[in-house]
């Protein structure tokens, strides 16, 4: 099969417009008097209006509300003030759509159309329902898409569909990527202000922060791709889990929300002085995958960059700018924007389990061990089905009479590193009526267990999937193969087995066929994995992670049917089918251009979605980690064994090393009680704002008025009213 090979390069071409508006308001977002030259009402409804210039493709989205125009773009008028940018740049900032694409000719070229669009690119425009049409065609290179701008009552929506594409030159030329509304309400230098990206739990970068010379934000929504070859332990950074990013301009913002195709997007943000005059944030979307290959042997390799040989014409991608109408205009406005949107969307669903002690308990794993100097892999119990209900039982005794436990590894295929096909209870842990016993127990007792699976990771072949038939392959066509790391050079462990990606067609048949098996079994099931991480499984020439997001969903509604389902981490596309995410995002990556850590993820799914902090147990400051869960208002998380963790040493399962149950018990029995208190104040537990007071204390208010104050400190801080909030703890007002 024949894939395109270009040097690792790639060239960025500029959709440019001549414009026709004179400054300001209309890209600030304050008030702006009525559009000129050339500006018409393409459509309108009770809350907005769309203006466009049909020859250009610039519009405007008139909010009847705040009496605000927001712009597609900036105009040359605006662009010939900025000092800054070059001439290709200042063309960039009069674009509403840059595209890169590939040479395959191996030279890089980057083409700019000229703000009359006479350098051979062409727009045509066609007015549609609610909103028009505008087909971007870059003659010199054979590429052309079609972008729908359309308004509803909610807000604006810009799509682009992968059928729209067309490639007259592919024997030379592939389209990338595009960045879709690069500048859409871009805000000037002389503006106040901040963005919003959802690195993590979220974070915010300052307007004209003077970061100009760090790396500007550019993270992939949901993360990398999981099945990307590695020769180094990955950076340790936070994952996209919203697909959303928003601007704050004084007395205005907005948010806008990826709708469709979020797992292969992108959202970039950039401060003003780096390429221009303006902070700017937006999404871009890849058509086209690509990964690194090297050629030749180790003294003179080459490194090529292969691309796809089609792209994905199912898919496409849609982006919704919602006008947050609701003052400060701050991020915590935007939170309640999107949980309105979500609520909305979810429905029934939008009302998930209430939080209690959550636990991550590990049944049992499989080890390396010798016999008469032979090795062989034994089944290591960790905590069996009766030490679950030990540990249920003896935390109710301290008094924490509410808990959530994520069972992992509790049954035969996942504990030994295969793709489970039907249930089978493991032998060592206490067999089929050891499973149903403490299934039963544990629901007299009111504990809420969920019981883990894994189709997606697997080491070795066994009960009918292969790792050289049935894994995920690249886009070379060879196996994806996952590589463990040492922790002390970050390089390959050369003693560890490699382990695989299952490929989405046989992951389609084992979740069918174990859900088939699970059905009568009296139990809710948590599919971790599937809300933790995303790759893409080259299967065939278009393949694309939206492709594995729909297998995902597939399986998380099957296992949601008549059932409880939780999951890990807590990818936007999970949130219709569980009640409760594990591991919830807590801080930010903590990037150099970044200037804030906010929740909004927590501002935005308390009251609608049970969460957990990950483990405080596996932190470096437990008593800082638990403040995360009173700051934000989620369950304290723990990682826990019931053995003695010493047997994992020096091991695959090192990460297990120190959360031995009995060295935890107290400590988060202590937790549990005094968070219950907090919550107990706390009414619905939804957040209504937050504020980093200072670098280490943090605000939080809920709807019923109750307010906790967390000081993360080393000294005590003292409120404006003289209230004293000791170092390393917390007060609650209220409530």
């Amino acid at each position: 099969m024949n894939k395109r090979i270009c040097a690792a390069l790639s060239a960025v071409v500029f959709l440019c417009s001549s414009l026709c508006f004179t400054a300001g308001a209309e890209n600030s977002g304050e008030a702006a008097t009525e559009p000129q030259n050339g500006m018409t009402a393409i459509a309108e409804n009770s809350n907005y209006i769309m203006l466009a210039d049909m020859q250009t493709a610039r519009f405007e989205l008139y909010d009847r509300l705040s009496d605000r125009y927001i712009a597609s773009n900036l105009t040359k008028e605006q662009t010939a003030l900025d000092e800054i940018a070059k001439a290709k740049f200042k063309r960039a900032l009069e674009s509403q759509i840059i595209i890169t694409y590939c040479d395959t000719s191996l030279k890089q070229e980057i083409t700019l159309g000229s703000g009359t669009l006479k350098s051979g690119s062409e727009i045509k425009t066609v007015k549609a329902e609610n909103g028009f049409n505008a087909e971007y065609t870059f003659t010199d290179i054979g590429i052309s898409l079609t972008a729908e701008y359309r308004i509803d009552g909610e807000g604006l929506i810009a799509t682009v569909r992968g059928s729209s594409v067309k490639e007259t030159d592919k024997d030379r030329y592939l389209l990338v990527s595009a960045e879709i509304l690069p500048y859409f309400g871009a805000a000037g230098a002389d503006e106040n202000g901040y963005i919003f990206v959802p690195d993590g739990c979220g974070a915010l970068i300052y307007y004209n922060n003077g970061k100009t010379e760090t790396e500007q934000y550019s993270q992939p929504v949901y993360g990398n791709d999981a099945a990307q070859m590695r020769e180094t332990a990955p950076i340790t950074e936070e994952t996209v889990r919203l697909p959303v990013f928003g601007m704050k301009t004084g007395n205005s913002a907005f948010l806008a929300v990826i709708e469709s195709g979020a797992s292969s997007s992108r959202i970039n943000a950039n401060v003003s002085g780096v390429l221009n005059s303006y902070n700017s944030v937006c999404g871009s979307y890849v058509f086209r995958n690509s990964d690194l290959y090297l050629f030749g042997n180790s003294s003179s390799a080459t490194t090529y960059r292969m691309y796809q040989e089609k792209i994905d014409t199912d898919s496409y991608y849609s982006v919704r700018y919602l006008t947050v109408t609701e003052e400060p205009f701050d991020y915590n406005a935007m939170s309640h924007t999107y949980r309105s949107y979500l609520e909305a969307k979810l429905g029934k669903n939008a009302q998930g389990k209430e939080n209690g002690l959550f636990l991550e308990i590990y049944g049992a794993v499989q080890t390396q061990k010798t016999f008469l100097g032979l090795p062989y892999r034994a089944v290591t119990p960790l905590t069996t089905y009766s030490e679950v209900v030990c540990i249920s039982d003896e935390l109710k005794a301290l008094g924490t009479d509410e808990i959530i436990i994520q069972y992992k590894n509790w049954e035969s295929g996942n504990i030994r590193n295969k793709v489970p096909d039907k249930v089978r209870s493991a032998k060592k842990l206490g067999g089929g009526s050891g499973l149903k016993t403490m299934l039963k127990k544990l629901k007299a007792s009111g504990t809420d267990i969920y019981l883990d699976l894994d189709f997606t990771h697997y080491t070795y072949s066994g009960y009918g999937y292969s790792t050289r038939f049935n894994s995920a392959t690249l886009l070379s066509k060879t196996t994806a193969i996952q590589k463990k790391f040492l922790l002390s050079t970050l390089y390959e462990d050369e003693d560890a087995p490699w382990s695989y990606l299952l490929n989405l067609k046989s992951f389609k048949k084992a979740v069918n066929k174990y859900y088939n098996s699970a059905k009568q079994l009296e139990a809710d099931f948590s599919l971790s994995s599937l809300g933790n991480d995303i790759y893409t499984d080259y299967f065939s020439d278009d393949s694309s992670r939206n492709i594995t997001e729909k297998y995902f969903t597939d399986a998380a509604k099957t296992f949601s049917n008549g059932k409880g389902l939780i999951t890990s981490g807590g990818n936007a596309y999970m949130l219709p089918f569980v009640d409760f995410i594990s591991s919830a995002p807590v801080t930010s990556s903590g990037f150099d251009v970044e200037d804030e850590t906010v929740p909004f993820y927590q501002l935005c799914l308390s009251g609608i979605k049970g969460m957990s902090t990950p483990p405080i147990n596996q932190d470096g400051n437990p008593e800082k980690a638990f403040l995360k869960a009173v700051e934000t208002g989620i369950s304290p998380g723990y990682l826990l064994i019931k053995s003695d963790s010493y047997i994992l040493k020096n091991t695959a399962y090192n990460n297990l090393y120190g959360t031995t149950f009995d060295g935890w018990k107290e400590t988060a029995a202590s937790h549990l009680l005094k968070w219950k208190e907090i919550r107990d104040k706390l009414g619905n537990g939804k957040i209504q704002a937050h504020k980093n007071i200072n670098a280490n204390v943090t605000y939080t208010l809920y709807e019923n008025g109750a307010a906790v104050i967390v000081n993360y400190g080393d000294s005590a801080y003292t409120d404006e009213n003289g209230n004293v909030t000791d170092a390393v703890s917390y007060t609650v007002f209220g409530g």
